[in-house]
């Protein structure tokens, strides 16, 4: 819809939640959208801030933080 140009933005603030308050799957849709528009740089930064994050969260699903992590070095072996 032409704002795409807020996503970055939209990534900082999420970044200020912290295990409590983040959504495991706002967090997956939210770098899914910053990939598919280009913002490789802020996908990777948000992935790396919250992988500590999602190691502490006893509710997520075992596979989760693999995917995290695997998007982490795809990002980084891309940059």
């Amino acid at each position: 819809l032409g704002h795409s140009a807020l996503l970055p933005e939209v990534a900082t603030r999420f970044a200020t939640l912290d295990v409590d308050t983040y959504d495991p799957d706002a967090l997956g849709k939210l770098t899914d959208i910053l990939l598919a528009e280009g913002f490789e740089a802020e996908a990777l930064q948000l992935a790396e801030h919250f992988l500590p994050v999602m190691r502490t969260d006893d509710a997520l699903m075992p596979y989760a933080v693999p995917e995290v992590c695997g998007l982490v070095l795809e990002l980084r072996v891309g940059q």
